[in-house]
């Protein structure tokens, strides 16, 4: 188990902007991130139970959930829902990311938390 209570990791320099499915929007590469992510904290010992991915976006929900199907335990959830439930880690998709560097008139952050 990690000793450090928070990570980031500062996704600026990677190619990984939004996306629009209809009026919503998803981040792809992002979503593959936290996918390598989440596996890679699986092959490390971490009970998939103890794992959750918190994001902001429904549609950003239904596309981790198809990238991590094959990894039933591990909740995918808004940040509202994910309130009260206990994890060892947690990883934030932000999703948000565009040239503009805004989010609705506010710089952009993008960063990844466990």
């Amino acid at each position: 188990m990690c000793s450090r209570k928070a990570v980031f990791v500062d996704t600026d320099h990677v190619p990984a902007t939004e996306s629009l499915v209809g009026d919503l929007v998803q981040n792809v590469t992002e979503a593959m991130l936290v996918q390598q992510f989440t596996e890679g904290l699986l092959r490390s010992g971490i009970r998939a139970e103890q794992i959750g991915v918190v994001t902001l976006y429904r549609q950003q929900i239904k596309l981790l959930s198809h990238l991590l199907s094959n990894q039933p335990d591990v909740e995918i959830l808004t940040a509202d829902r994910s309130q009260g439930r206990d994890k060892d880690c947690i990883i934030m998709s932000m999703v948000r990311s565009n040239d503009g560097g805004t989010v609705w008139g506010f710089p952009l952050v993008s960063l990844f938390v466990c």
